[in-house]
């Protein structure tokens, strides 16, 4: 199934504007938690505040993620089953209701920067639905990663705020 398929519906366009503005809101929303951290029951890591950063690591290349724990809304985006999963030069998976892909590029230094993000289009639950929405905003925003052992760390900056664990 690829993005040219009648279920994909067409990418969505984000301006420059309008990522700048979306990233400042999210580290703003991520000022005001203070750090705070939120974790699953199974997962041993926290999202907090991190004083070293985006540092990269292994390879994401057929890697497969479980989303844990998220510092970017006041609910529990992990009840979701939301995933993602890489290949070269894509990073699809499960948002909550709907699929989606996106291009990626990462360097081993622990950049990292989505593409456009297409989805189906499908309906669901409404707090699934509210869930999936923040979430792909945040992958829009994401700017660095780090890998250490079977976790991986997303960040905005110097801010981490989706925590995977491996599949």
């Amino acid at each position: 199934m690829g993005a040219s398929d009648p279920i994909w519906g067409p990418p969505m366009r984000v301006s420059t504007v309008v990522r700048a503005i979306g990233a400042l809101v999210l580290v703003t929303v991520l000022g005001a938690c203070g750090g705070s951290a939120t974790s699953d029951a199974g997962a041993s890591a926290s999202v907090a505040a991190s004083a070293v950063g985006p540092v990269g690591g292994p390879g994401l290349v057929d890697t497969q993620w479980n989303l844990v724990a998220a510092a970017i809304d006041s609910s529990d985006l992990s009840a979701f089953a939301i995933t993602i999963e890489f290949t070269d030069t894509a990073a699809t998976g499960f948002g909550g209701v709907n699929q989606y892909s996106a291009s990626f590029t990462s360097s081993p230094e622990g950049a990292m920067d989505f593409g456009e993000i297409a989805s189906t289009m499908m309906a669901g639950p409404e707090d699934a639905m509210a869930a999936e929405q923040v979430y792909l905003e945040a992958l829009r925003t994401v700017t660095g990663y780090t890998v250490t052992g079977d976790q991986l760390d997303l960040f905005v900056d110097q801010q981490q705020f989706l925590t995977y664990t491996a599949k």
